[in-house]
């Protein structure tokens, strides 16, 4: 006799919010680094930056500002 969910069940969950809070921070990576470089480094000529820069600067203000998980960090 079995009681409970099965593991893969109590687990597809987990995983799932896991791999969505991954992709959505490569989109968020994405569109920092199309912005970046299609407007700063023509306004304010300064250089264009990587992939991994702009993962770099996002991972950075999520530190400095909060993981909140509605908008503007509350």
């Amino acid at each position: 006799m079995q009681f409970g969910l099965p593991l893969h069940m109590l687990l597809f969950p987990v995983f799932s919010f896991a791999i969505s809070a991954i992709a959505l921070f490569a989109i968020g990576t994405i569109i920092l680094h199309w912005i970046w470089n299609t407007t700063l480094s023509h306004i304010f000529s300064v250089r264009r930056i990587s992939y991994w820069e702009a993962f770099k600067l996002i991972l950075f203000s999520k530190i400095l500002f909060g993981f909140g998980i509605l908008p503007f960090g509350f």
